[in-house]
């Protein structure tokens, strides 16, 4: 399997389905993907709409307790995944790149980390990314790394932070891909009028964000690089 997509849904069903038909569309190599959604066990709406559908995708369907920390869910998702890439998203986000997979692949073809440590970089719609930081918010990471990480994201952030933290530890072992050639439209934060009346999942996201601020761009991420750089080039 060359890609695992996976991401968290909750009290979205209109936007999922939409998320879901976007993948299905601009994948070219649906029978090399593999896409776990997760949805809390109090969201009956989002549960009862998972349940019967099907896709030329092999599609995965989670569910459990409401995760306090967003990244904890990532990193549970990463580790059933069974892909060679994992490619994280959210329910409110759109892939615009037709063949996106086919591109993913030819650029990490062409940089050839004969290791397959590596972050590929895609671009997205956001307009609340922190100014002069350059960072992916749906990064796609080899599988290789996660399992030499134990983590696709640090779990310390329970919100917003995990997408720029985990940036800076591939920037630090010089192992970022540019695929900026693959767009995401993330909808609810493409206008700054979205991002400034958020629907009732973005706001408790933000909320606890808010509660548990850690600066990410200071937070240590010495411990990973380490990891990381001894297993560079075996």
């Amino acid at each position: 399997m060359n890609f695992t997509i996976f991401l968290n849904s909750r009290g979205r069903t209109s936007q999922l389905k939409r998320c879901l038909a976007k993948i299905e569309e601009k994948t070219n190599n649906k029978n090399q993907l593999e896409v776990i959604v997760r949805a809390d066990f109090d969201d009956f709406e989002t549960i009862e709409f998972l349940k019967p559908l099907s896709y030329e995708f092999d599609f995965k369907p989670i569910f459990g307790d409401r995760p306090a920390s967003l990244c904890h869910s990532f990193n549970e998702m990463a580790k059933l995944g069974v892909g060679k890439y994992h490619f994280v998203l959210t329910d409110d986000a759109e892939i615009m790149t037709q063949d996106w997979d086919e591109i993913a692949l030819g650029e990490i073809e062409e940089k050839g980390f004969k290791d397959d440590i590596l972050y590929g970089y895609t671009s997205d719609t956001s307009i609340d990314k922190t100014v002069g930081k350059k960072y992916a918010s749906f990064p796609i990471i080899s599988k290789r790394a996660i399992d030499i990480l134990g983590m696709f994201m640090y779990e310390q952030f329970v919100g917003f932070g995990g997408d720029s933290s985990i940036y800076r530890v591939y920037e630090g072992i010089n192992r970022i891909i540019d695929m900026g050639e693959i767009e995401i439209d993330h909808i609810n934060n493409n206008s700054i009028f979205k991002v400034m009346s958020p629907d009732l999942t973005g706001h408790e996201m933000r909320q606890r964000t808010q509660l548990n601020l850690i600066d990410p761009f200071s937070f240590d991420i010495s411990n990973e690089v380490n990891k990381l750089k001894t297993h560079l080039n075996e």
